[in-house]
């Protein structure tokens, strides 16, 4: 039997390709992309279209304005902390979360940030350009002087059989991350598994997974009380391929 083959956009522009004959790869996944903006650092997250009003109401933030920006819907809700008056004579008050979520046809893109105005986060989007495509929103920044790149992307990616997939490009730093001795061979590059229990079938809970292949690196983090024996055979069968934009 071949494989199902899923591939996910990166904001990046990068390509990641899930590949496995025995689990369902073909869910969704959110790209995460990390870069300073105009000198502060922001966390960007896609996902399907109605993904960032699903996080903003898990959140319990309430949008408050939207405007039309680059072919999208740009949404920008807030909500406000509070701490207990002793903590706050200590530690002063929380600043106001401020969140913002650009929306294209099919995908979304959001952000957030503690303090300062609804302005900031239009002008954060603005310092892009947002380009939507079939596999998911890619963001060009428009100028290398405002926009720079804070650490290697990510994506992450539930498999029901599996568990939360957290992969990365394979750069040295995300390498380092690695145990030092070698692991099992597999179809998807080399396996660790690391801890008590991996070669028996007692849960996942005291062990750790990572599948390092030539283009990435995927931590896995099972399923609550699922049996090593029935998870470790999926993970042979599994490929990620990280490919630059």
């Amino acid at each position: 039997m071949g494989k199902t083959v899923m591939v996910h956009a990166g904001l990046d522009g990068s390509h990641v390709t899930f590949k496995s004959s025995g689990v369902t790869v073909t869910g969704t996944a959110s790209s995460i992309y990390t870069a300073r903006v105009k000198g502060r650092i922001h966390e960007f997250v896609s996902n399907y279209r109605d993904f960032g009003v699903d996080v903003a109401r898990g959140r319990g933030i309430q949008f408050e304005e939207e405007y039309s920006l680059q072919r999208g819907r740009l949404r920008l809700g807030s909500r406000q902390d509070t701490l207990p008056a002793a903590e706050v004579s200590v530690l002063g008050p929380i600043p106001r979360e401020n969140f913002a979520t650009w929306e294209g046809s099919h995908f979304s893109v959001h952000t957030h940030r503690y303090g300062g105005t609804y302005a900031d986060l239009v002008g954060v989007f603005d310092s892009f350009r947002l380009i939507e495509g079939p596999l998911g929103i890619r963001l060009i920044p428009k100028s290398p002087d405002t926009v720079v790149s804070h650490k290697s992307p990510g994506l992450l990616k539930d498999i029901p059989e599996i568990g939360l997939l957290q992969s990365r490009q394979l750069t040295h730093d995300v390498a380092r991350s690695l145990p030092r001795h070698n692991g099992s061979n597999v179809a998807g590059g080399e396996l660790f598994v690391e801890g008590e229990g991996a070669d028996g079938g007692s849960d996942c809970s005291s062990l750790t997974f990572w599948l390092a292949g030539n283009t990435a690196v995927t931590a896995v983090l099972p399923h609550p009380r699922l049996a090593s024996d029935k998870l470790i055979p999926h993970l042979v069968d599994l490929e990620v391929d990280w490919e630059n934009g």
